[in-house]
């Protein structure tokens, strides 16, 4: 957590120098005071050209302030730095999609027989993608959305904003 959070300085003050401007996404924090992951998207002339290289795992070792006996601690944090893509239309025909929803099995419990996931297969790609209600509440129509993301955008988020029911 200490090492995400000293990592997102770091890119924002480089973003900073380079007059680069910096929009935060999203932030899980820790317990510790300390950043547990952050997205954040860095945008201006070059931005992309900067940061393409930073792309992989960082790792440090170190001997945290938190330590009181001095020993080292090796900290590690994946770096994802993708370019923003072009918008495209698409048109997805429902008959193209078959939605399958799983339910949670077992000998009993308050688990069973409730919305435990969604598979989407799409019929022209042949490929499919699974959501799992693990990531998402339990309602079955925020797994049938996550499912058309996942179609559209590659990505099962849903936003804060969105409203089932």
């Amino acid at each position: 957590a200490l090492f995400a959070g000293d990592l997102y300085r770091m890119y924002l003050r480089y973003a900073q120098l380079h007059k680069l401007k910096v929009d935060v996404v999203g932030v899980s924090e820790s317990g510790q005071h300390g950043i547990k992951e952050v997205v954040f998207e860095i945008s201006g002339p070059g931005a992309y050209g900067l940061l393409k290289h930073e792309s992989g795992v960082h790792r440090v070792q170190r001997v945290p302030a938190t330590e009181a006996q001095g020993r080292i601690h090796t900290s590690t944090a994946t770096v994802a730095v993708l370019p923003e893509a072009d918008e495209v239309d698409v048109s997805i025909k429902p008959d193209d999609l078959r939605i399958d929803i799983f339910h949670a099995g077992g000998p009993g419990g308050q688990n069973v027989n409730k919305e435990a996931g969604v598979q989407r297969f799409s019929t022209p790609t042949a490929t499919a993608k699974s959501v799992n209600m693990l990531s998402l509440t339990s309602q079955l129509i925020r797994l049938r959305i996550s499912a058309y993301l996942v179609l559209l955008t590659g990505s099962s988020r849903i936003p804060s904003t969105a409203r089932c029911g």
